[in-house]
């Protein structure tokens, strides 16, 4: 997992690098095509999408490989699903760190502030840095 979330940011890091450069879209868009089809060739990916927007609006898409083996459904960025697996730890601690960064959290705070219905824990534990660390259990 942590190969192909490595992979992506190298191919959205080409984009912006090559956005900048006097390219033709077409050429960069070929050049990240050959970059993604040599990733996906090189790793035991079943499948993998990759989709690049600006401001919001997608500017390119492709899939690779299969989405469903079994059946043989191709990828689609649009609507294949994938696992996300451990990275999600990454991007939530992306996403509480901006949020304390713009002082709408306190770390040390009661998680039941930010979400009521959380259980209490017992051993009086419930700020959100401790939840953060991958030593609770």
């Amino acid at each position: 997992m942590k190969k192909a979330f490595s992979s992506a940011l190298f191919i959205l890091a080409y984009f912006l690098l090559t956005a900048q450069s006097p390219t033709t879209f077409e050429e960069s868009s070929r050049k990240a095509d050959q970059i993604c089809m040599k990733t996906f060739a090189d790793n035991d990916f079943p499948g993998l999408a990759v989709a690049v927007s600006y401001h919001g609006i997608p500017i390119w898409e492709k899939g690779y490989g299969y989405a469903d083996i079994e059946n043989q459904k191709a990828v689609h960025p649009d609507s294949s699903l994938f696992r996300i697996g451990s990275i999600s730890k990454t991007l939530t601690s992306v996403a509480l760190g901006q949020l304390m960064e713009k002082d709408l959290v306190n770390p040390d705070g009661n998680i039941r502030k930010y979400v009521p219905y959380f259980p209490e824990k017992q051993h009086g534990c419930n700020s959100f840095c401790r939840f953060s660390w991958k030593t609770m259990g």
